[in-house]
């Protein structure tokens, strides 16, 4: 049917995510990644490789763009050996030398291949700041609920990974570092896909949705937020955020012709479904996402069981038909105007 239309498609090609959306559910009880390091070359490779082939048959279909996941965790880092020198590695790279990283850390390390993860000290220490003792109450809470069964050594062994005891001592730089580094090692995993499909079609376009909205929740304990929205535009192909303020940084960093755009469809009524339709266009964007086009359980699908539009969707699509009908590609090609003024948080 979508070949007979000239309709593209988009393959879940991958995900990187526990079903919890907790990044310790992520870990074994060594607290390494279940399905494999990302520093672990030979073993990324042969799933990258193997992840490509499947897709094969999309590629002879037609793609509009390969999907890494929705709703992945955009941190990722384990407790392997890999992952350490990885780790050391990037940290090397941000500070040149061993010097720079002791003033920021306010530590004694003679060099790079020193460091490791704080391991030492309860959690929370009984002289922990109220607001870490909150903080980790809740996070804690949230890791032992988790509907994969995570287990007290997995916890464990996240608290570990997420560098909670710096985060304790409010040794923030320290921190921050380690959450920089699962920012950029999620994308170093992306980035073996962006390659391995370009290899099998030279116009492949990949990246990833249903993330970070930018809203604060609790030092991103839910592990789809906290991402660096910045490296996510310059270094993904597409993406796709939920509505909020990273509509906002997207609209002001994207180049031109970027595909962007968030999920609409959580609604039965048409004047819901034109606002979030409209707020995407507003937004700047070029992608309408549709949640889902055969769900019939709290909200309605894209068709009906007869192959028929729901009425409230016929609506949608006669109000918006003035987009497909030239003006998205006004829009779309238009340049941006500025005032020449930039805001920096």
């Amino acid at each position: 049917m979508l070949s007979e239309s000239n309709i593209p498609f988009v393959p879940y090609a991958s995900s990187f995510r526990a079903s919890s959306h907790t990044t310790t559910a992520m870990l074994d009880e060594n607290g390494v990644l279940k399905r494999g390091c990302i520093n672990d070359e030979e073993a990324m490779n042969q799933f990258v490789r193997e992840t490509v082939e499947r897709h094969l048959p999309s590629r002879q279909h037609g793609t509009l763009f390969y999907s890494l996941g929705d709703e992945n965790a955009v941190r990722g880092s384990c407790l392997s050996d890999h992952c350490l020198h990885a780790y050391r590695d990037y940290l090397k790279e941000q500070y040149g030398d061993i010097a720079a990283l002791n003033k920021e850390w306010e530590s004694d390390y003679t060099s790079f291949d020193e460091i490791a993860l704080l391991t030492e000290g309860e959690l929370p220490a009984a002289d922990a700041p109220e607001w870490f003792k909150t903080y980790f109450a809740y996070r804690t809470e949230k890791n032992m609920t988790d509907n994969e069964g995570t287990g007290e050594a997995q916890v464990k062994m996240g608290d570990i990974n997420d560098e909670m005891r710096a985060l304790q001592n409010e040794n923030f730089a320290r921190w921050y570092d380690r959450a920089a580094f699962q920012n950029a090692n999620y994308l170093k995993w992306c980035n073996r896909f962006v390659k391995a499909f370009r290899e099998i079609d030279p116009h492949s376009l990949t990246g990833f949705e249903g993330t970070d909205s930018f809203t604060i929740r609790k030092l991103t304990t839910r592990s789809r937020q906290g991402g660096d929205l910045d490296a996510f535009v310059r270094e993904m192909e597409f993406f796709g955020p939920y509505e909020g303020p990273a509509n906002e940084v997207v609209r002001s960093i994207q180049p031109k012709g970027y595909y962007a755009g968030n999920w609409i469809g959580y609604s039965m009524l048409a004047n819901q479904l034109l606002e979030g339709y409209w707020a995407v266009v507003l937004n700047g964007m070029n992608t309408v996402q549709w949640w889902r086009w055969d769900n019939l359980q709290g909200y309605h699908g894209f068709i009906a069981p007869s192959f028929d539009a729901w009425p409230a969707v016929k609506e949608l699509l006669e109000d918006t038909q003035v987009v497909r009908d030239g003006l998205g590609d006004l829009l779309m090609e238009c340049e941006i105007q500025d005032d020449g003024i930039a805001m920096y948080y």
